[in-house]
C-alpha cells in the first residue's frame, strides 16, 4: 500500500481499499476502511503518496505529544540501554511532488487513547500508547503500528526506573519499508526528569522516508534539541 503512484492503481486487504480510477476527464480517488467510504474527484494527472505519517491529527489534533508506556527498565549510573517499543500510526495520502504536497486523505486503523502527563495545571495531553518492550524487533503490522528503537542513557548518579518516553511531533521523521520505524534516544538526569530526541535515521538500510503530514498542512516547524520531561519517568 505505501508508495508513490502517479497512474490509475488498486490496492485491497482485509481493512482497506484504495483507489484511483479514471472517470471521465479527472480521476476518482476512492477509499474504504471498516466500511467508511471517503470519494473524492481529481481534476488533473495526478502524483500521490501513501505513507505512514505522525499520530496526531485523529479524530482532530488535540495533541502534539506521543506517550509511550512500555514494562518498567532499571538503569544503573552511567548505563546505556536500547530496546524496541512500538508506537500507533496513521496513514496519510498526499499529492504533490518534489516539495510541495497537499492532504488528500488520512485516516487510520490503530484505536486513538490520550492521557495526561503530568498535572492537571502543569501536565500535557499526550497520545497514549502501552506496549511490552522489546531486545529484538517485533513483529508488526505496520498498517496499524510501527516499531520504535529507544536508546536510554542514565546521567544519574543513581539507579533509574523508566517505564515512560514522551515524544514531541517536532521534526517526528518515520520511515518505510518491510516496516515502519522511528529512532529517539533518551537522556536521564534524575528520577522525574529526562530528555527525547527524535533521530532522524531508518531503523534498517534501504527504507524510505515519510512525508510529515506538517509539510502537507504546511505548518512552520520550530527546530529544538529535544522535548523535556519534567513530571517522571514511570
Amino acid at each position: 500500500m505505501y508508495g508513490e503512484y502517479s497512474e490509475p492503481f488498486s490496492y485491497r486487504d482485509d481493512r482497506i481499499e484504495i483507489s484511483v480510477e479514471p472517470e471521465g476527464a479527472s480521476f476518482l480517488y476512492r477509499r474504504v476502511c471498516d466500511g467508511r467510504v471517503v470519494e473524492k474527484i481529481i481534476a488533473d494527472e495526478f502524483n500521490l503518496t501513501i505513507n505512514p505519517v505522525e499520530p496526531f491529527h485523529l479524530p482532530e489534533k488535540i495533541s502534539r505529544f506521543l506517550e509511550i508506556s512500555f514494562r518498567p527498565v532499571i538503569l544503573k549510573p552511567g548505563s546505556k540501554k536500547s530496546i524496541y517499543l512500538t508506537f500507533p500510526l496513521e496513514i496519510g495520502v498526499l499529492l504533490g511532488k518534489g516539495t510541495s504536497y497537499d492532504l488528500l486523505d488520512i485516516f487510520s486503523l490503530s484505536a486513538t487513547k490520550y492521557s495526561l502527563y503530568g498535572t492537571p495545571d502543569a501536565g500535557q495531553i499526550t497520545r497514549w500508547h502501552e506496549c511490552q518492550g522489546f531486545d529484538s524487533v517485533p513483529a508488526t503490522d505496520n498498517r496499524y503500528e510501527g516499531v520504535l528503537y529507544l536508546t536510554m542513557e542514565n546521567q544519574s548518579s543513581g539507579f533509574i526506573e523508566v517505564s515512560r518516553a514522551i515524544l514531541s511531533d517536532y521534526g517526528m521523521q518515520i520511515w518505510y519499508g518491510d516496516n515502519v520505524s522511528l529512532t529517539c534516544s533518551m537522556k536521564i538526569f534524575s528520577h522525574s526528569t529526562a530528555e527525547t530526541f527524535i533521530i532522524n535515521r531508518p531503523l534498517n538500510p534501504g527504507m524510505k522516508s515519510s512525508i510529515p503530514l506538517y509539510v502537507a498542512l504546511k505548518i512552520p516547524v520550530v527546530q529544538r534539541k529535544g522535548h523535556f520531561m519534567e513530571h517522571g519517568l514511570s
